[in-house]
């Protein structure tokens, strides 16, 4: 294990619970999407909620010392639910979290190039995400001089 403070018990009490609404949000937002459409605001929140578990269930994965496979299996899946609801503005220190554990985990270069497309279709341009970019993909031949989010930053390495 990562984390010593917490016995393997702990984490698959989270596990499950993180399991569960997913599930259930996922549930309810295939509903919402059949009776009021993809851009309703309702289905927007549900996506933030699965996001939210999601990003939680891959920090208790790793913290718990799961296998690195297990890790990039949960990945793919996080990219989609990003994509659904991806923004440079409140999605950037998120970005780079992915960015740094795709680089950490070696990720697919189908990964990357997912968020590759958000990143372009956003016209974000970060001298940190292009960074990270690069030591991902040789083939990413973009930089940006300065830090888009110097507060975010901050914020993320504390």
């Amino acid at each position: 294990m990562r984390d010593n403070l917490k016995n393997i018990t702990y984490f698959k009490k989270y596990l499950e619970n993180e399991n569960r609404k997913i599930m259930k949000y996922k549930a309810m937002a295939d509903k919402v999407r059949i009776q009021r459409g993809e851009e309703d605001a309702g289905l927007k929140r549900a996506y933030i909620v699965i996001q939210n578990s999601y990003f939680n269930k891959l920090n208790c994965l790793y913290s718990m010392g799961a296998p690195i496979d297990e890790i990039k299996l949960l990945y793919p899946e996080i990219i989609e639910v990003m994509g659904k609801i991806w923004n440079k503005e409140s999605g950037y220190v998120r970005l780079v979290w992915m960015l740094s554990i795709g680089v950490m985990i070696n990720v697919s270069q189908n990964n990357i190039h997912q968020l590759q497309k958000l990143v372009q279709n956003a016209n974000l341009n970060d001298y940190l995400v292009h960074f990270l970019f690069n030591s991902i993909d040789k083939n990413w031949r973009k930089t940006a001089k300065e830090f888009l989010f110097t507060d975010r930053i901050a914020y993320s390495m504390m």
